[in-house]
């Protein structure tokens, strides 16, 4: 079936804490175990080939809890995600410019915008950027944006060999 948009999925599994042993004491009684539980969570997403994301950026100014705050809106019009990865962020207002990096955008960087989605952080407003009106724009490293297409590739070629072999 055809889709226009990607398809994203949490895959979650988790081990069941079953004993398949019986219970053996030690030469002095002592009874010893060690049982280890492991959770694991995936994002998984379907992609079509020709799906490419289309984020946008808002950026405004707000009080929350008595103190000033930038609040970024990211909104994906786009038909699938887009990692926040490596993420840097400029801001002007009144012709004064900053620049965030990774360090300063903890909770933002390396988050995901679904397709079709939006997405709002909130961050303390930057001590060296006026309080205003704000332009914001951002970029994202084009080697993150290769490697998530190599994925995609992959994972079409995986599935089709798999699909050839299940069929042979």
């Amino acid at each position: 079936p055809e889709m226009a948009n990607e398809q994203a999925y949490r895959l979650i599994t988790e081990q069941l804490p079953i004993n398949l042993q019986t219970e053996e004491a030690t030469p002095n009684g002592i009874q010893v175990g060690i049982t280890a539980l492991y959770r694991y969570v995936a994002s998984v997403y379907v992609t079509p080939r020709e799906a490419a994301s289309d984020v946008m950026l808002d950026a405004t100014h707000e009080m929350r809890n008595g103190s000033d705050a930038l609040v970024l809106s990211f909104d994906n019009q786009g038909t699938a995600h887009q990692l926040l990865n490596d993420l840097t962020l400029a801001l002007e207002t009144d012709g004064n410019r900053v620049e965030l990096g990774s360090e300063q955008l903890q909770g933002v960087t390396g988050e995901i915008v679904l397709a079709q989605h939006q997405r709002e952080f909130v961050l303390p407003w930057p001590e060296a950027l006026p309080i205003g009106d704000v332009e914001a724009s951002f970029d994202i490293s084009d080697d993150k944006l290769h490697t998530d297409q190599q994925r995609t590739d992959n994972l079409h070629n995986n599935i089709q060999d798999y699909t050839e072999y299940v069929t042979k």
